[in-house]
């Protein structure tokens, strides 16, 4: 049984490892506190990726246009810093978390949308850059040990 639950792992990591993966969070106007719901969303993703030989973790903190540039930054940067509290709470090593960047806002003539209220709903948010080792590192067993 041991050496099918370790099968299956390990080709769940050959599988999910091949590419990075990307989670979004989405945020209130004016907001760093995450919503239950997004906060629901990340944590089944941290639930998936929690398998993977994790490489290195980046995420960033958007806004949308409305405020002055040095306030979107500081927004979005506490945003970022938001989320990358939640890796650490669920215990993610932070030695992988190795970039906490706040970009500001975002260009809001990149989505095809006629409404700015949606376009700017799009805008906030942090984006979670997952890169895993490619192709996995071995993992020492205690028998190997």
């Amino acid at each position: 049984m041991k050496y099918i639950s370790l099968i299956v792992v390990l080709c769940t990591q050959l599988i999910l490892s091949q590419e990075k993966m990307t989670h979004e969070v989405y945020f209130e106007t004016d907001k760093f506190e995450v919503l239950s719901t997004e906060r629901s969303r990340l944590l089944l993703f941290l639930s998936k990726i929690e398998v993977l030989d994790i490489e290195k973790i980046s995420i960033y903190g958007f806004t949308d246009d409305r405020g002055s540039d040095d306030y979107n930054l500081k927004l979005s940067l506490d945003r970022a810093n938001a989320i990358k509290t939640i890796f650490s709470n669920n215990e993610f090593d932070e030695s992988i978390i190795t970039n906490v960047d706040g970009k500001g806002e975002v260009l809001l003539r990149l989505v095809k949308e006629d409404d700015i209220h949606k376009i700017r709903g799009l805008n906030r948010k942090v984006e979670i850059v997952v890169s895993p080792y490619d192709p996995p590192r071995t993992k020492k067993t205690k028998e190997a040990l």
